[in-house]
């Protein structure tokens, strides 16, 4: 059993060496053939359900991808595969790709999922199911000619491991096969162990050359696939930098698109904004103007009240149309405003009538009361002027020197008369008085200038003469001037009766003064027989006259004074 044991693993050592072997020729030299052969149609494995993948020269790859694998759904209408068993926790598929991600990415790939971004090896062919040969390994590396897919059964997808606790059982087989022929292999057999002892020595110590060689092999592929998945990852950020760029240009594209349409849309806003506002201008000017005509009318008069219409016309022609939607608001504004305009002045023209002859009434009564007062006012005139004329004489004695001197009896009588004719005058002048608080309100209209009365439009002419012009031509009576002859009536008496009791005082005065120097003259008279006192006549004057003896020293200054009073009216 042993020597079974151990030929059994030399054979497996030498199917190893020689497979190293073909892999060595394979890259130095029959790499123009293994990529032509990969660019050729490869074979497919056919509708298989197990399949076995060997070879593979990788140091990597090739631990991952070898061993049984068995049919595990479909991929763009293709055969996927699953491995019975995982690699470093991963699973391993073989499945296909279509042209969606470009004609780079279609072919047959080994990756631990379907579609992802990690792979192991990869075929550009588009054959139905898995090829047996040409695949490269890494994805981008050159075509490994030792890896092979070839048919499997349940029984291969064992572990190895499986196959190797089997061998005992074979070898049992053939230890019984053996039997027969083990008396003659004794005398052998100790050769046969020297030579297969150097046979292993030099096997092993070629198998570590080849192992430390592999190795070296593996380090450089492992340092190649750093480099091209770092070279990878390098294309894979520009290529995202790039689109994330593509991206952001994009975005800031349509945003300034999409701000220039906002920016359009603004615009044909405002501009339909600006021309309704125009529009609308254009109605409140014209509506302005109409109204501006419309706010003439609450003043219209019945003399101007048909040029404010045809002026309404004229404005109402120019300007509707351009009040737009207002047209019709404006149109009724008008109408009201000159149908109100003239039943306001129809209104005031009426008033007018019916003022004018309530004032005509008035002017009437009030004529008539004044003509009463006119008659009062004659009558105390006449007395005032009977009174003036009684009072002549006591008023002369005031004012006129060389008035002759009446008699103190002529005087008493004369003052009373006229007392009396001055007291009936004041009484006719308090009755005007009188009648005038009593009638004054009613009297006054006639001062009252009438109010001109607008011309009614298409009224006929009035013949009708102002109130104060009388047909016979007479002066209408005025209740102030009849106030200005009342008091002139009220002075007279007044003065009258102050002019006649002051002559009557100094009448008076004047007949006492009279008869006192008729007494003084008698007497003075009786002490001077020439006309003129001596000294001697003043001496008896005082001494008769006065009861007293005047001394001639006073007599002597008397006469001095008269002399200095005489002088000085002399000169």
């Amino acid at each position: 059993q042993q020597q079974a044991q151990q030929q059994q693993a030399q054979q497996q050592q030498q199917a190893q060496m020689q497979a190293q072997q073909q892999a060595q020729q394979a890259q130095q030299g029959q790499q123009p053939a293994a990529g032509q052969q990969g660019a050729a149609e490869a074979e497919g494995i056919g509708q298989e359900r197990h399949i076995m993948v060997s070879g593979c020269t990788h140091g990597t790859v090739g631990g991952i991808v070898r061993g049984n694998f068995a049919a595990f759904g479909e991929n763009h209408g293709k055969p996927t595969y699953k491995k019975d068993s995982q690699a470093s926790g991963l699973d391993v598929m073989c499945y296909f790709w279509d042209e969606r991600d470009g004609p780079n990415f279609c072919g047959w790939w080994f990756g631990p999922k379907v579609g992802g971004d990690q792979v192991w090896a990869y075929h550009p062919s588009k054959t139905t199911t898995p090829p047996k040969t040409g695949w490269k390994v890494p994805y981008d590396g050159p075509v490994d000619p030792t890896f092979m897919i070839s048919k499997g059964t349940p029984q291969q997808q064992q572990p190895q491991q499986q196959q190797q606790q089997g061998w005992p059982q074979q070898q049992q087989g053939q230890q019984q096969q053996l039997s027969q022929q083990q008396m003659q292999a004794q005398q052998q057999q100790a050769l046969q162990q020297q030579q297969q002892q150097q046979q292993l020595a030099a096997q092993q110590q070629q198998q570590q050359q080849m192992l430390s060689q592999m190795r070296q092999v593996q380090m450089q592929q492992q340092q190649e696939m750093q480099r091209r998945q770092l070279e990878e990852n390098r294309q894979r950020l520009e290529l995202q930098n790039r689109q994330r760029m593509q991206e952001q240009q994009r975005r800031m594209e349509e945003q300034k698109q999409q701000q220039m349409l906002m920016m359009q849309r603004q615009a044909e806003e405002r501009k339909k904004r600006e021309e309704l506002m125009q529009q609308q201008r254009q109605e409140q000017a014209a509506i302005l103007n109409i109204r501006r005509v419309l706010m003439k009318f609450p003043k219209a008069r019945s003399d101007t009240i048909t040029a404010l219409e045809q002026e309404l016309v004229q404005v109402l022609q120019a300007e509707l149309v351009a009040s737009g939607s207002q047209a019709e608001r404006v149109k009724q504004e008008a109408e009201t405003a000159l149908s109100q305009a003239k039943g306001r002045i129809q209104k005031e023209q009426e008033q007018k009538a019916e003022l004018e002859r309530q004032r005509k009434e008035a002017l009437e009564r009030a004529q008539a009361q004044l003509k009463q007062l006119c008659a009062l006012i004659e009558a105390a005139e006449a007395g005032i002027k009977a009174a003036a004329e009684m009072a002549a004489p006591l008023t002369a004695q005031a004012t006129d020197a060389n008035a002759p001197a009446m008699s103190k009896s002529d005087i008493e009588a004369k003052a009373k008369v006229v007392e009396e004719t001055c007291a009936d005058a004041k009484a006719k002048s308090k009755a005007c008085s009188d009648y005038i608080l009593q009638h004054g309100s009613s009297m006054r209209i006639a001062d009252v200038p009438p109010v001109p009365m607008p011309p009614v439009p298409g009224a006929p002419k009035s013949d009708d003469k102002p109130a104060d012009e009388k047909p016979d031509g007479e002066a209408k009576l005025s209740l102030a001037k009849l106030v200005v002859r009342m008091n002139e009536c009220n002075r007279l008496a007044e003065s009258t009766s102050v002019s006649s009791k002051l002559g009557k005082d100094k009448a008076l005065k004047k007949a006492v003064a009279k008869q006192t120097m008729e007494v003084s003259t008698q007497v003075f008279e009786k002490y001077s027989k020439s006309g003129m006192m001596s000294k001697k006549d003043v001496e008896k004057y005082a001494k008769t006259e006065c009861k007293f003896k005047m001394p001639a020293e006073a007599i002597g200054e008397l006469w001095k004074a008269l002399a200095l009073a005489e002088t000085a009216g002399g000169a």
